[in-house]
Parts: C-alpha cells; sequence; structure tokens
C-alpha cells in the first residue's frame, strides 16, 4: 500500500493532499498530515506498515537539525519494518514551485527587480548549482533575508502575488487554481495557464514535468502508472 507522510501544514500539505488524490489514487486515510516535521517519525511509528508498504516523505532538505535527526529516524524505522521509503528530492516545498518553468507567467509577474531575482534563481536551480550561496548580496538585504527557505518562500510570493488568490503561493497558502479543475472557462479569459491544462490532474502534470525532480530516487510515474 502507498501512504504519504506530510510534515508541510499548509501549502505544502494541501499539494499533496490533491496530488496523492488525483495521480496516486490514495484515499484521505493513506494521506497522513503528521504537524510538523519532529512528529513524523512518531505518527509513522504508530501506523500499522509492513514490507509490501511504500511511504512518500514530502520533507525539506535544509540541513537544520530537526530535519536530518526526522529523516534518521524514519530510514532507522524503514530498515526494522522493512517497508520502502522515499523521500523529496527538493530543498523546500516553495523552492520546488519556484522550478517550474512557468510560474511567473502563472503567477502573472511583472515586477523587473523581482523577475531579475527569480530568473537567478531559477537558472540556478536548473544547474544543480547552490542558487542561495551565488545570489547578489543586494538580494539579500533588500529582503533582509538569510536563509535560503526564506528567499524561496518570499520569493514566490511576490512572483505569484498579481495573480490574486487564483495562482498565488507561499509556505501558508496556495491559490486554488493550482490544485483544481478550470470548471468556468469564461471567468478566467485572462488567464495566462495553457489553455489545454483544464483539470487538476493535467496541471499537476505539468507542473512535475515542468519542475526539477520531486522525488529522490524514484519517478512519481512509477507510482501513477500502478493506478492508471
Amino acid at each position: 500500500m502507498l501512504y504519504i507522510f506530510c510534515e508541510d501544514q499548509a501549502a505544502g500539505h494541501k499539494f499533496w493532499r490533491v496530488l496523492g488524490s488525483e495521480l496516486l489514487g490514495l484515499l484521505d486515510e493513506n494521506i497522513v498530515p503528521c504537524a510538523g516535521v519532529t512528529n513524523i517519525a512518531t505518527v509513522m511509528n504508530n501506523t500499522a506498515l509492513c514490507s509490501d508498504d511504500i511511504v512518500i516523505v514530502p520533507i525539506d532538505h535544509t540541513g537544520q537539525a530537526q530535519y536530518a535527526t526526522a529523516i534518521k529516524a524514519i530510514r532507522k524505522d524503514s530498515r526494522s519494518r522493512g517497508f520502502r521509503v522515499i523521500f523529496t528530492a527538493y530543498y523546500c516545498f516553495e523552492a520546488f514551485l519556484l522550478s517550474f518553468k512557468e510560474v511567473h507567467i502563472w503567477g502573472r509577474c511583472k515586477d523587473s527587480k523581482v523577475l531579475s531575482i527569480y530568473d537567478d534563481v531559477h537558472k540556478k536551480m536548473w544547474a544543480e548549482s547552490d542558487w542561495f550561496e551565488g545570489l547578489d548580496a543586494e538580494y539579500k538585504r533588500i529582503w533582509s533575508l538569510h536563509y535560503p527557505e526564506r528567499l524561496a518562500n518570499r520569493l514566490l510570493d511576490h512572483v505569484t502575488k498579481e495573480s490574486g488568490e487564483s495562482f498565488h503561493a507561499h509556505k501558508s497558502f496556495l491559490g486554488d487554481c493550482w490544485v483544481s479543475d478550470c470548471k468556468e472557462r469564461t471567468y478566467c479569459a485572462d488567464c495566462l495557464m495553457n489553455q489545454n491544462l483544464t483539470t487538476t490532474k493535467r496541471k499537476l502534470e505539468y507542473v512535475l514535468h515542468n519542475a526539477v525532480p520531486l522525488l529522490d530516487g524514484a519517478d512519481i510515474n512509477e507510482f501513477v502508472h500502478n493506478i492508471y
């Protein structure tokens, strides 16, 4: 059986809940909210998992001690009970959305300064280089940012906020247009998204195809193909 143990409580959890339902055919009980990274191992330990189970764990890889501790505990549990565990490949959820090649288009960003920062970050992400340390110090000073995850969150917010609530995204909010069907195309006549992407499933597939890898050591299609 396939599970998702999600530590995100806002935008990230909303994304994974819909992805699990739309692409992986999961029921709500298979998408387990953990309310914080420190709770993942505890929640997982209290769940009856067996050797046939596969567990996807959306988790940030920021290098912070709490994340490293959680990953170590999860791997230990996986080895002892025999289930397969797959972590996300992204630095953080906000950075993953930033890597999507059309996020600035869907988000209707027109601010030249923001676009300049976004372009710099986006190129480095796809080149798999250190996108934070290589940034101009002026960027960090202007936004008073000293950590990559904070920069990713702020930049994602700025890149998408002109779309209103449709495609606006940041740590605490994910616009419904990312994860819902387009029921009324006339209502969204000025939408800059590809007009063929009218269903949630198509949108998610398009984002996954045009963003950096989602999972570490696995392709999400491995599980999609088992459902459809």
